[in-house]
């Protein structure tokens, strides 16, 4: 068989398969360091059929239960989240040994900054940052949301998950733009309305998708629909499709038949953590 007759799904895990380091972890690229992120969204792609490659986050590098980048360096909560998210994912079987993980990132939250006529008036709210000592951003409080409510519904009981939950939820109902959607930190800076984007906008919906219709979830919706379509990016078409995948039949991306390869891919990667 050649590649040409591979089918989309084989080919991508034939390339992930001769890009993985030695270790089983992945980088950004072929050769290069090993990194949490690209590790996590490639063990998805492979899927439960390899638990060897899997074992490689059990056997990460962590501080106090939170997952380092590397050896020694940062902790990234929004790629902790996603590698707690990851193994559940997976159908981790012993998911008492990931309460140390979840316990972490129930404790982290972003700096609470004072008041400021900048900035919007709720910025005493705490969701997460990416590293310690920071402002709370969007996409690292929409990891950790998904990731602690797939804890909730494997059954783990995570002190404080619930309290977090809803400070996360929070944060992102706060900060919406005022077109629907969501920029990467605040909707509004000194009076002037912020952009939203698209990834954001798709990773946020995933994690509210549970809650409570409300209009600020349909104008995000309509945002999303309308600006899925002119998007380039494989990661924003990646969330969409899966968002799309859980339900909502909004999503025209087909009609772009540039990006139709690149969306292919993206939903084999992602079709696994449904």
């Amino acid at each position: 068989m050649t590649v040409q007759d591979l089918t989309i799904e084989d080919a991508l895990q034939h390339q992930l398969l001769n890009a993985r380091h030695r270790g089983g972890a992945w980088g950004y690229e072929a050769g290069s360091t090993p990194r949490l992120e690209p590790t996590c969204w490639a063990l998805l792609a492979l899927g439960t059929s390899r638990p060897e490659s899997a074992r490689v986050l059990a056997q990460w590098p962590s501080h106090a239960g939170a997952l380092v980048e590397q050896s020694g360096g940062l902790v990234n909560w929004s790629f902790h989240a996603l590698a707690l998210w990851t193994q559940l994912a997976l159908g981790e079987d012993s998911v008492y040994e990931l309460d140390p993980i979840a316990a972490a990132l129930v404790e982290a939250r972003g700096t609470a900054l004072k008041p400021s006529s900048a900035q919007c008036p709720n910025n005493h709210l705490q969701g997460w940052s990416w590293i310690d000592g920071t402002f709370s951003w969007v996409e690292p409080t929409a990891w950790a949301l998904l990731a602690l409510k797939k804890c909730r519904a494997n059954g783990m009981i995570v002190k404080g998950a619930d309290q977090r939950i809803r400070d996360g939820e929070a944060i992102l109902r706060d900060r919406v733009c005022a077109t629907g959607g969501w920029n990467y930190g605040n909707a509004n800076v000194h009076g002037k309305d912020l952009p939203a984007y698209v990834p954001t906008t798709a990773l946020a919906l995933l994690a509210l998708q549970d809650c409570q219709d409300e209009p600020y979830l349909r104008r995000s919706i309509t945002y999303l629909e309308e600006h899925v379509g002119r998007h380039r990016s494989t990661r924003g078409l990646a969330l969409s499709a899966l968002l799309r995948a859980r339900g909502a039949d909004v999503f025209r991306v087909h009609d772009v038949k540039e990006n139709v390869h690149a969306l292919r891919v993206s939903e084999a990667i992602l079709q696994r953590a449904k």
